[in-house]
């Protein structure tokens, strides 16, 4: 069980996540919605094969955005620090994972709203579309969080612990 402190400082890391999620995710509306207005609602049927490449390039974010921030370790925090400050270790390498996964999805939504905006291609409005739904669902929760700080803390202290046993 993590201490109230140790809560408190993450709570101010998951603030900052939240933050940073909003702000990618309103750009990508953002452009969605001047793609769209700009379009005055034309989508075009025709689908060439530079469409079906971004919106193939779209799928690959799409689980690239998954896949690669899990390839990421968590830090391990020094010896000796106090819990609230190995807490805050652990939370800015899930703040770092989670922005690598955001930012693929983002670079998949803006790359298809481009085809969009430059052609009005249907396709790549639906794949950007799905990509920012994959970017809002994946809203930084306070229980994930506190599980994967509390989890890997625990880690870290069996390993000290088996390393201690060994000596």
């Amino acid at each position: 069980m993590l201490a109230e402190a140790t809560i408190a400082k993450l709570d101010q890391n998951l603030l900052i996540m939240r933050i940073i999620h909003v702000s990618l995710a309103l750009g990508v509306l953002g452009f969605a919605i001047v793609s769209l207005s700009l379009a005055g609602g034309e989508f075009e049927p025709i689908v060439e094969s530079v469409d079906w490449i971004m919106a193939g390039f779209g799928l690959m974010t799409a689980i690239a955005g998954f896949v690669v921030p899990r390839l990421i370790p968590l830090p391990a925090p020094r010896d000796g620090l106090e819990e609230v400050s190995q807490a805050a270790v652990i939370a800015a390498g899930v703040q770092t994972k989670l922005i690598i996964g955001w930012a693929v999805f983002e670079g998949g939504a803006f790359a298809n709203l481009t085809r969009y905006f430059t052609d009005h291609i249907a396709l790549n409005l639906a794949v950007a579309g799905v990509l920012l739904l994959l970017l809002l669902l994946s809203f930084p929760r306070r229980s994930s969080l506190l599980d994967v700080v509390e989890t890997r803390l625990r880690e870290l202290r069996e390993a000290k612990q088996l390393t201690v046993a060994r000596q």
